[in-house]
């Protein structure tokens, strides 16, 4: 009788089991999100535009009809400034970035280079992932270990730190065209941009 006991209970816990599994599945639960992940998705991907638009703003008072960049820039054409008036539209951006406080960034410290860090690998696992190409699939540089990085963000030299953005991420998506650029900015934001407020 006791064996028969024990057997059932087996059997209980076997049901009982396979039961948890069909409600996890059927409820799609997945596992817990990584909090470097959830960080990540919390950036504003509209932050460089939102940039943008206030430098348009700014550019329209002094009397020069530019369009927003996604990079968080302006962009013109001969249509927009002619050509006699080149020099005073690149001085008309060189005045708004300083009233704007755009040139008024504080130096990054370790901590948030670290943190920087681990965001960066999060935008290398999201641009690693678009769907952009169809079969292929960007291929982003290779991270340093995250004790270089922080050591070497400030080194002098023409080196900037390690970026899932870097030019050969950037060769791939442009070599798609500039709406892939910005679908791909808006999708996989680049932590560099909010690196001060982190």
């Amino acid at each position: 009788m006791s064996m028969l006991h024990r057997r059932s209970t087996r059997t209980s816990a076997a049901f009982a089991g396979v039961a948890v599994l069909a409600l996890l599945v059927m409820t799609g639960c997945s596992p817990a999100e990584s909090e470097s992940a959830k960080d990540y998705k919390a950036l504003n991907p509209d932050f460089r535009m939102e940039q943008a638009h206030l430098q348009v703003s700014c550019m329209k008072d002094k009397g020069f009809t530019v369009l927003p960049d996604s990079q968080g820039g302006v962009k013109f054409g001969n249509e927009q400034v002619p050509e006699d008036q080149l020099d005073l539209a690149y001085q008309g951006i060189r005045d708004c970035y300083d009233e704007l406080g755009f040139n008024d960034e504080p130096e990054i410290t370790e901590a948030q280079r670290h943190k920087l860090y681990v965001l960066n690998i999060e935008a290398a696992k999201c641009l690693e992932a678009l769907d952009i190409f169809g079969d292929i699939k960007v291929q982003v540089a290779d991270a340093p270990s995250e004790q270089s990085f922080v050591e070497s963000f400030d080194a002098p030299g023409e080196n900037q730190p390690w970026s899932p953005w870097g030019l050969d991420t950037m060769k791939q998506l442009s070599s798609a065209g500039e709406t892939i650029v910005d679908e791909a900015r808006l999708a996989c934001p680049d932590p560099l941009n909010y690196a001060n407020t982190l």
